[in-house]
């Protein structure tokens, strides 16, 4: 048996704006188009106390009153701890943004250098600052010096393999006051199609002081495990993997901490949970707003299904909640019960 490790801590931002340490050995990243409230409510209640990101927030949109952007930051009661995620270039843009998010006081404010999305890095935002650190250390430490909460950077492991240029970024971000680090185990330049590079993960890590939290490629527990073994990082930041599965937040923080693995969810936890998922998103967005939205989130839940592409054709076709709902009724067998796939769902992104 694996012994239990001491977590990776995470530092809070107390009402006085004091940075304080929780413990965290597994956290959602924020993902556009994903970790929305919606979203984050189902999670908590799958593995209340985790650390979760709101989706990634233009700096300039925010700064410059953008309703959708605004809309981005709803959060609900108990959605604690918090982090806000900003991605921009412009080191004023992003000073701005930092002071007015303050006023929300999340727990943790990160700055976004790994997002490689090609709309993304032509503006020289996420990822695209790997290809000008020196830009990236401006941005940061425009953050720096307008928040005094929790601080953190996400950030690839370079531009392209063998630039180096992630130790350069880690070693920017120590010196600019940054609290803690998560590296994204692929180069930007390849998106998500490479392997993760767990051993250059450890290499970034070893070169600074501050705690690094490893991402990329984890999609089971086993998987954060070897993730955390081979980087050395003692928290894991998950991802994709959270889509359509909230339990695996949960399966992965008792995995690391070395507790008891929780109960694996019911075929009638997997239902109700897909059932109130969509409920939320229509609740959110509402009618008009939602469908969009609530058909990428059935895609993921359908994985749970054996007729899992029957599903995802059924839900290009909804067009109100009890359509979607339908789409699942539909898929039941003699006892009334909905098929389920035994185990882990079948994952869209395992074939990345």
């Amino acid at each position: 048996m694996t012994a239990a490790r001491r977590p990776c801590k995470v530092l809070l931002m107390g009402e006085s704006a004091a940075r304080k340490e929780v413990p965290g050995s597994v956290s959602v990243s924020a993902m556009s188009g994903c970790t929305d409230a919606p979203f984050r409510k189902i999670a908590r209640a799958a593995a209340p106390g985790a650390l979760m990101f709101a989706e990634m927030i233009k700096a300039r949109a925010l700064v410059e009153g953008n309703r959708r952007t605004a809309r981005m930051l709803a959060s609900f009661p108990g959605d604690r701890p918090l982090g806000l995620q900003i991605v921009g270039a412009d080191p004023g843009i992003v000073a701005k943004c930092a002071a007015r998010l303050e006023a929300l006081e999340p727990d943790v404010l990160e700055i976004n250098a790994a997002c490689p999305a090609g709309k993304v890095v032509r503006r020289s935002e996420g990822a695209g600052l790997m290809r000008d650190v020196e830009k990236a250390g401006r941005v940061i430490r425009a953050a720096r010096e307008n928040w005094r909460g929790s601080l953190s950077v996400k950030m690839r492991l370079g531009w392209e393999e063998g630039d180096g240029l992630g130790e350069s970024l880690a070693l920017i971000c120590r010196d600019a006051g940054v609290d803690s680090i998560t590296v994204h185990g692929r180069y930007a330049a390849g998106g998500y199609k490479q392997p993760v590079r767990a051993d250059l993960v450890r290499r970034i890590a070893e070169s600074v002081s501050i705690p690094v939290r490893a991402n990329g490629g984890v999609f089971s527990a086993s998987d954060a495990l070897d993730l955390r073994r081979e980087s050395g990082c003692r928290s894991i930041v998950l991802g994709r993997g959270a889509m359509g599965n909230p339990w695996l937040i949960g399966q992965i923080r008792a995995a690391l901490d070395g507790a008891p693995a929780p109960s694996p969810p019911s075929d009638e936890e997997k239902f109700e949970t897909f059932r109130k998922h969509i409920e939320l998103v229509y609740d959110f967005y509402g009618p008009k707003g939602a469908t969009g939205v609530a058909r990428k989130v059935a895609c993921w839940y359908s994985g749970w299904f054996k007729e899992a592409a029957r599903l995802r054709r059924a839900f290009t076709k909804a067009k109100s909640m009890e359509d979607f709902l339908g789409c699942v009724g539909g898929c039941v067998g003699s006892t009334g019960e909905p098929l389920f796939v035994k185990g882990v769902p079948l994952h869209p992104f395992l074939k990345l």
